[in-house]
């Protein structure tokens, strides 16, 4: 009997979806070439905006959020296999040979030494740097070309191959490469070398260019769920140009699961020779001691994939969140299942990642006495590790105490972020209308001192301006809400302190504030440290007033040591 048809697995994932916030899940599965597939819960469901309710299918199109990285590695196998027309594409090829115009990094080492495999197995040295995609509503929007010549201006984190840190930057550079080597777009290389050879007539590249008929009949909307409210809140999926390659890929479980399966048994246009290098371990990260990894191996990390080992059999798998959207794909090579998921909720990974674990067992035969609670198990430890990253530059679990100082409670910040959004329209993420986040009364100091441009070569401006506090009185903000992942800082005044010299030397002045920057739509809120610099003369007025800043430095990316600093403009 086929599993995903019996009314026991139905209301299993029925229930799933209800106790992690979740509308709805499609899910595809092949074992020994036979196909089935099925869906549960809602694509859309109804809102006070009007929308109108749809049923999840096994063809409504998601955005599958990093599950398309396995698809960029796939592409760019296809050009290292093409030995007539690329002869110097190789893994172990130098990107600065192939890009030597664009693909520049902080310090000549790495520039000379990060090959191909490099960036695709998350090993050259460069941390995520999330920040720096600015989006389509930006004033200086990203391109795949852009973002490749912004990597010289970031910050290196570790020595190549020293260390996995999550990149998705990479991935997009990625497919600047294969664009300038073909002198075509990425989605008219996917289009031509990989969707049209499978027959993938439902998936895409980026969601304008899925028919209008199909993105307003089967395109899921994503998914918050607000714990203060009880209520869902709205995420539509959008275009993200900008990070093409890292994600952006729309696609349904029956498409999807074609490619799985082309990739796993090597048809065309694949072949064994680049199932092998996409799935060869490039890194491996330390084990985790807790029951979400019992009969589980370590994590070895590929080209767009990771692996490991479940009750002794290799597992092939990449996870994919964005907001209000959470996905997986995985194979067994040997045997011959695979299987994708993907659902419309944020809040979706536990149970996502406790049906993997099911199928699997379902597959292998396990006695149902030598099964795991694996809903409760992944429920239990729902706070950490969705995919790689939620891991550190070790590839050690992050401990959610230590993002902010221990003497300070965060749940103010995040309940304030979270009643602004909820008094706010659903609307598209980008438009005129955008988030900001409340902030908080900064004491008396002159804040016209602080408020301005600030820029950076890498992660573009930051406008630090002034609103009214919920609190009473102004205080200074960032909005940010036109990048890529889009968020608001708010800026809390801590201390002024003096760097060097009294307060008649030309030394500069520091002022500290706490920045609490709260994700545009999850309302996800992590707190930073904020510097202003207030240098030389200007630094004090006659009566000892601060000056006017001329640097802004703010912590925006944890593997860097020291902050990311802004000049004024």
């Amino acid at each position: 009997m086929d599993l995903l048809k019996t009314p026991a697995f139905a209301a299993h994932v029925e229930s799933l979806l209800k106790e992690h916030h979740t509308p709805g899940v499609s899910i595809a599965i092949v074992h020994d070439d036979t196909f089935s597939s099925a869906a549960f819960g809602k694509s859309v469901i109804s809102s006070d905006a009007g929308s109108e309710e749809r049923d999840c299918t096994p063809d409504t199109l998601f955005d599958i959020a990093s599950c398309s990285k396995s698809l960029t590695a796939a592409a760019v196998a296809l050009l290292v296999e093409d030995d007539v027309n690329f002869p110097n594409v190789k893994w172990d090829s130098k990107m600065s040979d192939l890009l030597p115009e664009d693909f520049v990094l902080e310090k000549d080492e790495y520039t000379r030494d990060v090959t191909i495999e490099d960036i695709l197995s998350h090993r050259s040295g460069l941390p995520s740097h999330d920040s720096v995609y600015m989006g389509t509503k930006a004033k200086r929007p990203d391109t795949a070309k852009s973002i490749t010549r912004k990597l010289r201006h970031l910050p290196l984190a570790k020595p190549i191959r020293s260390s996995h840190m999550y990149c998705n930057l990479m991935f997009t550079v990625a497919t600047h490469l294969i664009e300038t080597l073909t002198d075509k777009t990425f989605s008219e290389f996917l289009q031509e070398r990989i969707f049209a050879p499978l027959n993938l007539t439902s998936t895409f590249l980026q969601p304008s260019s899925v028919p209008p008929a199909d993105r307003d009949s089967r395109l899921a909307c994503g998914y918050s769920y607000r714990e203060s409210t009880s209520t869902y809140h709205a995420i539509p999926v959008f275009d993200t140009p900008e990070d093409q390659g890292a994600g952006s890929i729309i696609t349904s479980v029956n498409d999807y699961i074609v490619y799985v399966h082309a990739l796993m048994t090597h048809a065309p246009p694949f072949t064994q020779a680049i199932q092998k290098a996409l799935v060869t371990p490039r890194f491996a990260l330390p084990e985790y001691n807790d029951d979400r990894e019992r009969l589980q191996s370590s994590t070895l990390i590929g080209l767009g994939w990771e692996i490991f080992y479940y009750r002794g059999h290799r597992v092939v798998q990449h996870d994919g969140s964005i907001s209000g959207l959470t996905s997986t794909h995985f194979f067994l090579p040997a045997r011959n299942f695979a299987a994708v998921i993907l659902c419309n909720g944020d809040a979706g990974y536990p149970a996502v990642a406790a049906l993997v674990r099911e199928l699997i067992d379902q597959t292998l035969g396990v006695e149902p006495s030598q099964r795991l609670d694996w809903p409760e198990i992944f429920t239990r430890g729902r706070g950490v590790r969705g995919e790689a990253e939620s891991e550190d530059a070790d590839g050690e679990q992050k401990n959610e105490e230590e993002k902010a100082p221990s003497s300070i409670d965060t749940a103010g910040a995040k309940d304030m972020a979270e009643l602004t959004l909820a008094d706010q329209p659903e609307k598209e993420r980008g438009s005129e209308e955008k988030y900001i986040p409340p902030p908080f009364p900064t004491s008396d100091l002159p804040l016209d001192r602080f408020t301005g441009e600030y820029h950076h070569a890498g992660y573009d401006s930051f406008v630090v301006g002034v609103r009214a506090s919920p609190e009473g009185g102004e205080a200074l903000f960032i909005d940010a809400a036109d990048r890529c992942m889009g968020f608001g800082i708010a800026l809390e005044f801590v201390c002024r302190a003096e760097a060097g010299g009294d307060a008649s030397s030309p030394s500069p002045s520091e002022v500290k504030f706490l920045a609490y920057l709260t994700d545009v739509d999850e309302c996800e809120t992590e707190i930073l440290e904020a510097v202003f610099v207030v240098d030389g003369d200007d630094r004090t007025d006659a009566g000892g007033k601060i000056g006017k800043a001329r640097r802004l430095g703010i912590n925006l990316d944890e593997d860097i040591e020291g902050l990311i600093w802004f000049e004024r403009v």
